[in-house]
């Protein structure tokens, strides 16, 4: 399981649901059962845009670092920086999903994904296909997974 870390305590833990405000900033750690030789991809996803029942969106791309050696996160190169959520009123819950790949090779030649999903634009990370990434860069299963919830106000 892949363990996430906030700086206020909190630790997603399979669907825990937290309040968006509180998720904000980045996590300062995230660790998983890794190989120190080895490098990683990690893919933070919330699949329920605009909302569960209508998820014309998905997947919005919040966080996304390729190239981690081993367990050292910051290691890695940032291709999307860390958003937190954001959920409009009336949208329901939503799941955010942290995901860990081996990587194939030491390093993997990332260009074209800083090409296009390097954004400062937030209408640059919807409809991201985590399947389509992982497929191009031949990815294959994930080797760490863990997420959270969120609800809008109105739930």
């Amino acid at each position: 399981m892949l363990t996430v870390r906030y700086l206020n305590g909190l630790a997603p833990s399979l669907g825990n649901i937290f309040v968006a405000e509180d998720v904000q900033y980045a996590p300062y750690f995230v660790g998983w059962p890794c190989i120190r030789n080895r490098t990683y991809t990690l893919i933070m996803i919330d699949p329920d845009v605009p909302s569960r029942d209508n998820p014309t969106h998905r997947e919005y791309r919040h966080w996304l670092i390729v190239n981690i050696r081993g367990p050292n996160l910051f290691s890695g190169s940032v291709i999307t920086k860390y958003r937190g959520p954001k959920l409009r009123p009336g949208s329901g819950s939503h799941r955010y999903i942290f995901l860990i790949y081996k990587q194939p090779h030491v390093h993997v030649d990332f260009s074209d994904a800083f090409a296009e999903y390097h954004d400062t634009k937030n209408e640059n990370r919807y409809n991201f296909s985590t399947a389509k990434f992982v497929k191009t860069y031949n990815l294959g299963n994930p080797v760490a997974i863990n997420f959270f919830r969120c609800l809008d106000d109105a739930t």
